[in-house]
C-alpha cells in the first residue's frame, strides 16, 4: 500500500513539475516573442511638427524589440532617427513615411515591415491600379479617369523605365524581393508623392505614364493623383485580380498581438501598423531568407493570369462603364 502511494506521489508530483515547466516555458515564449507595447497616448494635435515627433517618440521603442539588425544597419537606422528628428515639421508626410520605412527596411527582415497596404489610405495616389505579373507591370483595374489605360502594360513613369523605379525603392521595404516585386512595389508606384519624397519624379501629385496599350500601340498620359483616402480598402494587390467588388469594411490590416501603430502625423492615422510580432522579428534576418523555398510562385503571376483577368474579361475586368463604375477604392 505504501509502495503504491510512494508511485503515485512520484508520478503527480512529476506530473506537477512538467506542467510547471510546460508553464514557464509558455511565459517565456511570450514574454520573449510577445512583449508588451506601451500605448500611444498623445493629445490630439494638429501641428505637422508635433504630431512627427510623437510618432518619432513612439517609434523608437522599436529598436528595443526588433532583434533582426545587424549591428551596423542597426547604427544606421538609428542614425536615419536622429537625422529625421531634426528635420520634424519640415518633412512631408510622404518623406516622413520615407524615413520611417527605411529605418524598417534596414533590418531587411521580411516579417518585420511597416504594413504596407496602410499606404494606400494615407498618400495620394493615381487612379489605376496596378499588378505585377511574369512580364511586367499590368493596369487591372480603374477609377474612370484612368479607364482608357485598362488592360495597359506599364512602360516607364516619367520617362524611368519601371524597372529602375521599382529598384530604387526596394530600400523603403527590405526582406524577399520576390515579395517585394508581388506585392509592394505597387503602392510605390502609383504613388506620386512617395516617389517625388524618394527624388524619383518632378512632381508630387502626378505621374506621366508611358504604356502600351492592348492593340500594342505606345501612349504617354499625364494621370493625375487622387488625395490621400483614409477610408480606402487596406488591401494587397491580389485582391484587384478578383472581378468582385472589394469590400472596403473586409480589410487585410493585420490585427495580431504586438502590432505596433504609429498614431499619426496630420492625419488620425499615420502610416498603418507595423506587422511586428516579436516572433517574427526576432529571426535572423538571413534566416526570413527561407521564406522563398516556402512559397517559390510568389514573385511573379503568369500571363495566363493576365489573360484570364484582362482578356478574358473584356467584359468584366474589362471595360470602364462595367468595372470602373464599382468604384472599389
Amino acid at each position: 500500500m505504501k509502495r503504491a502511494h510512494r508511485i503515485g506521489a512520484w508520478l503527480g508530483g512529476s506530473l506537477l513539475a512538467l506542467l510547471l515547466t510546460c508553464a514557464l516555458v509558455v511565459f517565456a515564449f511570450l514574454h520573449i516573442f510577445y512583449p508588451h507595447v506601451r500605448p500611444a497616448n498623445y493629445p490630439p494635435t494638429h501641428n505637422l511638427a508635433t504630431a512627427q515627433r510623437q510618432d518619432l517618440d513612439y517609434f523608437k521603442q522599436y529598436f528595443t524589440l526588433n532583434r533582426s539588425y545587424t549591428p551596423s544597419a542597426r547604427a544606421q537606422a538609428e542614425r536615419l532617427f536622429r537625422d529625421t528628428y531634426a528635420k520634424v515639421g519640415a518633412l512631408s508626410p510622404a518623406a516622413f513615411s520615407l524615413s520611417i520605412l527605411r529605418m524598417v527596411a534596414l533590418a531587411d527582415n521580411g516579417h518585420s515591415q511597416v504594413y504596407k497596404g496602410s499606404l494606400s489610405s494615407t498618400n495620394n495616389r493615381i487612379p489605376c491600379r496596378l499588378y505585377h505579373f511574369a512580364d511586367g507591370y499590368y493596369i487591372i483595374r480603374t477609377r474612370p479617369a484612368c479607364a482608357a489605360l485598362l488592360g495597359a502594360k506599364l512602360i516607364a513613369v516619367d520617362a524611368q523605365p519601371v524597372d529602375e523605379l521599382v529598384d530604387r525603392m526596394f530600400e523603403y521595404s527590405g526582406g524577399p524581393r520576390n515579395h517585394y516585386d508581388q506585392y509592394v512595389s505597387v503602392f510605390f508606384l502609383e504613388s506620386p508623392a512617395l516617389l517625388h519624397a524618394a527624388g524619383l519624379v518632378a512632381q508630387a501629385d502626378q505621374l506621366t505614364l508611358q504604356v502600351q496599350l492592348r492593340d500594342g500601340s505606345l501612349q504617354e498620359v499625364a494621370m493625375h493623383a487622387d488625395p490621400p483616402n483614409p477610408d480606402a480598402p487596406d488591401v494587397y494587390s491580389d485582391a484587384y485580380l478578383s472581378p468582385q467588388h472589394i469590400d472596403p469594411t473586409r480589410l487585410s490590416n493585420p490585427k495580431a498581438i504586438g502590432n505596433f501603430v504609429l498614431r499619426g502625423s496630420v492625419r488620425p492615422v499615420f502610416t498603418g501598423g507595423f506587422a511586428h510580432t516579436v516572433a517574427q522579428v526576432s529571426a535572423s534576418s538571413k534566416d526570413v531568407e527561407s521564406c522563398r523555398a516556402a512559397c517559390p510562385g510568389a514573385s511573379s503571376g503568369t500571363r495566363s493570369r493576365a489573360a484570364a483577368q484582362v482578356a478574358a474579361n473584356s467584359a468584366g475586368v474589362r471595360s470602364s462603364s462595367a468595372e470602373c463604375g464599382r468604384w472599389w477604392l
